[in-house]
């Protein structure tokens, strides 16, 4: 088998259908996505399943391989003869006969050879039948002819559409035996099944379709337990991902991989609601899926009335989970592998005990606590990620821990509110080299000694012998400056181009989420909260500076001043340090929405200036990026 040959290759592949839908009380013409930018490559030789629920596009996908359909957009090579059999369609007549269908096509194949002809009448079996007009066929008879014909056309590649549960157990064997022989010829196959043992007989490899989109690729066991996370109503489920974290939302279940490692078990996430002393699961709704680029919408309906309401979106972190109800008391509840052997809740470390099998179906709690965050730390050197859940909207919120054996060992973390809505931010990050000390530090110290990292990196990088910053300050209605009430932890500090660190407003009630993102060409920081109200309470981030800098600032409005020697208030969302040290590289500051911005000199350190952007959380979030010029 050739590793460097390409028999199909297909980049950003679009095909969209117009679906008129006839309602009692109307018609609505829709487009559907048929497919929606597939890029794959199948080498010469290779023997490729397509799996995937119905409506996935594999059908159209293989149309498009055979040139029965031209695409939409995108482009797509085939190297060779290709031969089909599609849901039994084959391109013939049914008032002729089996015999003149085959010399008609043949025909068209250009191939006279009356040797071919024989040998397809003989394998199809028959007999008297190849004389009858095809529209006298049952299923199975089709499926003689049809695959008979394609594979003794020399076929380079044999594309076979889920039809080979048609017909008798011996003609089916008969079929699978033959495609073996083509696949050690080093031909390329392709075939559509819901046959996993098939698969694994006749394929080395497979791609997973979901909702015309290639969800998966890889190996045929893999493969299985990805097709049956999402295998059920096709508009009940949806997914998002991203270069790590791959999310699954199948009808009222969540489910997750890291780098391609599943993390969640059985049912992985799901909620549940008390209602009139009963509880209703969200695997019991009926769910209407809404997908976007890096976001999903899900709406659970009991009996055609909308109880919850799910949203699922991805950020460079993590997952934010945005939850609403129609009854006061919700829970989520995340199945996790039992990989995890630690918990962090508030200030308590649990060493987590092993699941025995002796707690089959019984959910064994572990410890609860009434606090707004929880980390679970794996077991080193297996790959998986440690798993933070922060609380934003209910900071009276019940997280509590249990051990559940079913099938296999699990952790589960369950959340609980009595509010409506409640808004959490899930975080995964590789596991700490060099031990867990340096994680969980819970003071302001810890955003001091992030500056102190920031600082030395920048003066590495930019090969400067300044430090930039002296300090970042948080401002509210309550104190002026907030220097010393709030509380650190820092989740991540191994990666430079992903610091993170929650930050902790015990008077304010509002927790943030700092993300710091450094590398040679710049600085960026990224502040989020989900608190309600947070926008209200937090008023201003400060960005403290050295003035031994000496820099002066202007943006695109030409407001001009030298930072440190004169107060100065703007509105922008860009503004440009340079500095008259020589050593001292321009910056540009870039705001993602228009701030007020303060410069000032600052009270507290000597030599340095305060840049206070006011307010800070438009829309839950405030990012600045510090560019090098």
């Amino acid at each position: 088998m050739s590793d460097t040959i390409a028999a199909i290759k297909m980049e950003g592949l679009c095909e969209y259908y117009r679906v008129r839908f006839s309602y009692p009380d109307k018609s609505v013409d829709r487009e559907i996505k048929a497919l929606e930018d597939v890029s794959l490559e199948i080498k010469k030789g290779e023997s490729v399943a397509l799996l995937g629920p119905n409506g996935a596009g594999k059908t159209t996908l293989l149309k498009s391989i055979a040139g029965i359909l031209k695409p939409d957009s995108g482009t797509i090579n085939v190297e060779g003869r290709v031969r089909g059999i599609f849901a039994l369609e084959a391109g013939f007549i049914p008032d002729l006969t089996g015999y003149e269908n085959l010399k008609m096509v043949l025909k068209l194949y250009e191939i006279e050879n009356e040797a071919v002809l024989r040998n397809i009448v003989e394998f199809s079996e028959l007999g008297d039948f190849i004389y009858a007009p095809l529209k006298t066929y049952s299923q199975g008879m089709y499926l003689r002819l049809a695959f008979s014909l394609a594979i003794h056309t020399d076929p380079d590649i044999l594309i076979v559409d889920d039809i080979l549960a048609v017909g008798d157990y011996h003609f089916q064997r008969k079929c699978v035996k033959r495609i073996k022989e083509i696949t050690d010829s080093e031909k390329t196959v392709i075939i559509v099944t819901h046959n996993f043992d098939l698969a694994e007989q006749l394929c080395s490899k497979c791609i997973v379709l979901e909702k015309g989109k290639i969800f998966a690729e890889g190996n045929i066991s893999e493969m299985r337990n990805i097709f049956f996370e999402i295998a059920g109503d096709l508009w009940g489920s949806g997914y998002i991902k991203n270069r790590d974290l791959n999310v699954v939302f199948n009808n009222g279940k969540i489910i997750l991989r890291y780098k391609g490692t599943p993390l969640t078990a059985d049912m992985g996430g799901f909620l549940s609601f008390r209602k009139d002393g009963g509880v209703l699961y969200s695997t019991d709704f009926k769910w209407d899926v809404k997908e976007y680029k890096d976001r999903l919408t899900a709406y659970g309906l009991n009996k055609e009335e909308e109880i919850c309401k799910v949203e699922l979106e991805l950020n460079p972190e993590g997952i934010n989970y945005t939850l609403e109800g129609r009854y006061p008391e919700l829970e989520i509840n995340f199945m996790l592998k039992d990989v995890y052997l630690e918990a962090r809740m508030d200030d308590d470390s649990i060493e987590l005990p092993i699941v025995g099998r002796e707690l089959a179906r019984e959910w064994k709690k572990i410890a609860e606590a009434k606090t707004n965050y929880v980390k679970l730390i794996p077991e080193s050197g297996k790959g998986y990620p440690e798993v933070s859940f922060i609380v934003y909207s209910d900071k009276e919120a019940k997280i509590e821990l249990f051990n559940h054996y079913f099938n296999t060992s699990m952790r589960i973390v369950r959340i609980t509110t009595s509010q409506p809505r409640i808004n959490i931010c899930m975080i995964l990050n590789p596991v700490q080299r060099g031990g867990a000390e340096n994680i969980d530090l819970k003071s302001n110290v810890v955003l001091k000694e992030l500056i102190k990292l920031i600082n030395s990196n920048l003066m590495e990088l930019w090969n400067i012998d300044t430090p930039l910053l002296k300090a970042i300050n948080f401002i509210s209605h309550f104190q002026e400056e907030v220097f010393e009430d709030f509380k650190c932890e820092l989740l991540n500090q191994s990666d430079l181009s992903n610091l993170q660190m929650i930050i902790k407003f015990s008077k304010i009630d509002v927790s943030l989420l700092l993300i710091v993102s450094i590398n040679s060409s710049g600085l960026t920081f990224n502040f989020s909260s989900f608190t309600p109200g947070a926008a209200v309470h937090l008023t201003g981030i400060g960005f403290v500076l050295d003035s031994r800098a000496k820099y002066r600032y202007y943006n695109s409005d030409i407001i001009e001043g030298v930072v440190g020697e004169e107060t100065s208030v703007l509105t922008t969302d860009s503004l440009t340090l340079s500095s008259s040290k020589d050593n001292m590289p321009e910056l540009k500051l870039t705001l993602n929405n228009p701030t007020s911005l303060e410069i000032i000199e600052d009270w507290y350190y000597k030599s340095a200036t305060n840049l206070n952007f006011s307010p800070h959380l438009r829309e839950n979030s405030f990012s600045i990026k510090i560019a090098v010029l």
